[in-house]
């Protein structure tokens, strides 16, 4: 019985001392962590700009099950979104644009979970026709994967 005893709280210990807890984070941590997570999304955004699909799809994972959304359409992988972008970039209808942010918000999970969501206006660049950009919505989960940020999920709208 003793040693059912002793067996039962070594494994409590053990159990207790192995779990898993989010660490609480830094001020610091947690900008170097928006920063590096902005500065990625920007990258991707310059892709979008200079109609260069491989840029504008760098921020996501190459796992399998990450997934992207545009406007209520789910790609069955992000390859295929790739390449119909990047069809669509040597088209005579593709048009760069630029994106400007109003509203950037993360909300850090973990130390490698984030969820971010921006608000902001989709540009034409060299536009005379006075044509007002679209207002563009992006949620995207964020994971740290070995040192760099990638999307594991992206939604973007606009209107």
């Amino acid at each position: 019985m003793k040693t059912i005893f002793i067996l039962t709280m070594l494994s409590l210990l053990f159990l207790t001392c192995n779990r898993n807890v989010n660490k609480e984070l830094s001020e610091e941590e947690k900008a170097t962590i928006i920063s590096d997570i902005t500065r990625t999304f920007e990258i991707a955004g310059e892709g979008i700009t200079e109609l260069d699909a491989e840029k504008a799809f760098s921020a996501f994972s190459k796992k399998e099950g990450t997934k992207y959304i545009r406007d209520g359409h789910l790609y069955p992988d992000i390859e295929t979104a790739k390449k119909q972008y990047a069809e669509w970039f040597k088209s005579p209808d593709a048009v760069k644009r630029v994106t400007t942010y109003d509203t950037l918000i993360f909300d850090i999970l973990d130390e490698n979970t984030v969820l971010m969501t921006s608000i902001g206006s989709l540009w034409v660049i060299g536009d005379t026709t006075g044509q007002k950009p679209w207002v563009i919505a992006y949620t995207g989960l964020w994971r740290k994967e070995d040192v760099s940020w990638s999307l594991m999920n992206m939604h973007n709208s606009w209107e």
